[in-house]
């Protein structure tokens, strides 16, 4: 894997259907934000820019804000309307971005599948059937006509603002703390890639009956060693983000191809692979651990409501578990202790 090096500055050069902004401190802003791994509070920001001045420059930013996000559906749209609005791209930026779409395309093929295995332990409710309207006028009985009487109309004043309110519902609150301090739970779960000892599990694994109890406990272990594995590589990728937008006076954000992009990719739909199949041997006594996992690993890459059910179901099944205390108090920093499977 190779690190961030080269197009650093590239889009300077690039002439644009718009103009570039000479010295707009939110270009710095954003950039900042993406450095940091808040790549939502960059993409609001770069949507203003793209609105003021017209560059394609910031549609690409906003596609490597999505990519880092997980989202390939929006990182796609991204890359592929840069290119049709950017007509001087160089060969080694086209090349660059066609590794950003072949990453995502992959990304969107995996996700589906997961999706699909995620199945009634992490899908969101179906919006509940509009009522039907009432029967109209016309189709009710005739009633005895009365005369219309007169009704004074009071006149209308401005409705108050409703006054901001904290969320409601725990697990939203839960939700809101582990995407605001982020890089505190990133740093708790991750551990560094050990793909031999993950290796020699799955082959024991494999010889373990299907029935067997130990099955939920070592895809337990599974999950996490690879939940651990993709937390490291994203607080790699955030670290290398970081160095590059220090040393970088350009426009471009996260110059270079991803250097750990396809691994960050596969340890995240491994680890929750393993998450699901631990999630049905409901009387595994770590099951909580496990919704656990699962619901922090979605939410970090952008799967909100599928992490909500996860956790929901969590706070029901086991309320007076450890990992259900630290949801219902939203303390993200216990993070750590709640969610791994002991050794």
């Amino acid at each position: 894997m190779r690190r961030i090096a080269t197009g650093i500055a590239i889009l300077l050069l690039l002439g644009g259907a718009g103009k570039t902004p000479q010295t707009d401190p939110r270009e710095q802003t954003a950039r900042a934000f993406f450095a940091a791994g808040k790549y939502q509070d960059a993409i609001d920001i770069y949507s203003q820019l793209f609105a003021q001045y017209i560059h394609p420059m910031y549609i690409y930013n906003i596609g490597r804000c999505y990519q880092n996000m997980g989202a390939p559906d929006n990182a796609l749209a991204s890359f592929h309307e840069y290119l049709r609005k950017e007509k001087h791209v160089t060969p080694a930026l086209r090349q660059e971005i066609a590794g950003h779409i072949k990453e995502m395309e992959e990304l969107k093929k995996q996700q589906h599948v997961l999706t699909e295995k995620l199945g009634p332990v992490a899908a969101p409710a179906a919006p509940k059937a509009a009522e039907a309207p009432a029967a109209s006028a016309a189709s009710k009985p005739a009633a005895a006509s009365e005369p219309a009487k007169a009704v004074a109309e009071k006149p209308k004043t401005p409705a108050a603002k409703p006054a901001k309110r904290e969320p409601e519902n725990p697990v939203d609150a839960y939700l809101a703390n582990l995407h605001a301090q982020h890089e505190t739970v990133w740093r708790a779960r991750a551990k560094k890639p050990d793909d031999a000892k993950a290796e020699k599990i799955e082959t024991l694994l494999r010889s373990v009956p299907a029935d067997d109890p130990r099955v939920a406990k070592y895809e337990l272990f599974l999950a996490d060693l690879y939940a651990g594995k993709h937390f490291f590589l994203r607080l790699q990728e955030l670290e290398q983000d970081a160095q590059a937008q220090a040393g970088d006076k350009g426009q471009q954000v996260g110059a270079g191809a991803r250097s750990f992009g396809l691994d960050i990719n596969a340890s995240f739909l491994k680890a929750a692979d393993h998450y699901v199949v631990a999630s049905h041997s409901p009387s595994f006594e770590k099951s909580d651990v496990v919704l656990m996992g699962l619901g922090v690993l979605l939410e970090a890459n952008g799967m909100e409501a599928r992490a909500r059910v996860v956790l929901e179901r969590l706070v029901k099944r086991y309320p007076d578990s450890k990992a259900a205390q630290e949801v219902l108090s939203g303390d993200v920093t216990k993070t750590e202790d709640a969610g791994k499977a002991s050794e």
